[in-house]
């Protein structure tokens, strides 16, 4: 458990880690493969995404689905989809691109991405969309957030508890492209929506190396933040999702209570309700205990939490921002997708407090 005895704040009770809320998720997943080649699974990804961003090859994000454990159920080939796209245009807005992970390029890219987005078809390549550059394809602010979704989202595609349906569910992720794209077609922000997919030249679904990608540009953006989802049938969607979640946050590490208690703090700019809350929630599992006081949590956001939150905006966004309240500690966990918390999370997260 993960307890903190240097802060008054919760000393008294202590709070699950990441890795003891994964062992909790699996138990509840009722699949056939055993927790021991679960954990082994989520750790050898976990080290992969760590190396890319420490050692800067965002590549190797993709060649996470290289040692794929998943089930992959066959339907539409590779060839026919391409047929279907010859003969009709779904949106305006859209273009469509095959990539293929084994050769880390793309063998099709739709020609209309030059009408949409003033880049040819041969000026679209992986090398652009990796390129952390003022030049590259994704804004500079949104590229560390794809390129970590990206590849938890591979580490999920790869893992031994689900099956997925070729070309029938998908994984999609928001971003705003670089500013002389916005400059120069006002586009504001594009969603990427990939299906895993083969061709009919490689029938072997242990490792489907090909994604078949819809990119729709949208003209107008609200309040932003980069996050993925996981679309599939109703219980494998959200079990996906909760996944993808709990690997983020085991990935990043920011501490369990901290993450409850700036939770608390997204309803109320008052320490006393957070602290009432937070309070009422432990009690309610029967403990008639109160670990929390208004003091204590002005006193570890103050002190603590700020600080935390600042180092950990340092590693995973490559920005020297430093939190200096609530709501920037807020705004920042948003981006790095620890908030909101999911409720079904939520709920784990204090049935695991003692």
């Amino acid at each position: 458990m993960e307890t903190n005895p240097k802060n008054l704040v919760g000393n008294n009770v202590s709070f699950a880690t990441w890795k003891e809320l994964l062992i909790e998720y699996f138990k509840q997943t009722q699949s056939d493969v055993e927790l021991t080649d679960f954990l082994k699974s989520i750790e050898s990804r976990i080290t992969e995404v760590q190396n890319l961003f420490e050692n800067n090859q965002p590549e190797a994000a993709m060649r996470i689905m290289n040692n794929s454990q998943g089930n992959y159920i066959p339907n539409t080939s590779y060839n026919e989809i391409l047929s279907f796209l010859n003969h009709y245009r779904i949106g305006n807005n859209q273009f469509y691109t095959v990539y293929d992970s084994k050769q880390n390029r793309y063998l099709f890219v739709d020609e209309k991405v030059s009408e949409i987005l003033g880049k040819s078809s041969q000026e679209f390549s992986i090398d652009w969309f990796l390129d952390n550059s003022e030049n590259g394809f994704i804004n500079q602010e949104d590229y560390p957030h794809v390129i970590r979704w990206a590849g938890i989202a591979y580490s999920i595609l790869s893992m031994p508890i689900f099956s997925f349906k070729v070309n029938q569910e998908y994984y999609k992720i928001s971003f705003r492209p670089n500013e002389k794209i916005t400059k120069a077609t006002g586009i504001k922000q594009i969603e990427k929506k990939s299906y895993l997919t083969i061709s009919n030249e490689n029938k072997d679904l242990s490792f489907p190396s090909l994604h078949f990608d819809v990119w729709t540009c949208n003209y107008d953006q609200e309040d932003f933040t980069v996050r993925p989802q996981f679309v599939s049938d109703h219980n494998q969607t959200i079990a996906i999702n909760s996944l993808t979640y709990l690997l983020n946050a085991f990935l990043i590490g920011f501490p369990t209570k901290y993450l409850l208690m700036l939770d608390e703090r997204i309803h109320s700019d008052r320490n006393k309700d957070v602290a009432n809350n937070l309070n009422s929630r432990i009690n309610s599992k029967g403990q008639a205990i109160n670990p929390f006081s208004e003091q204590s949590i002005g006193d570890t956001f103050a002190k603590t939490i700020r600080k935390k939150v600042s180092e950990t905006n340092r590693i995973w966004s490559f920005s020297k921002m430093s939190a200096t309240s609530e709501p920037e500690s807020i705004g920042i966990l948003k981006s790095l997708g620890l908030l909101p918390i999911p409720q079904n999370i939520k709920d784990m997260m204090f049935e695991r407090i003692e």
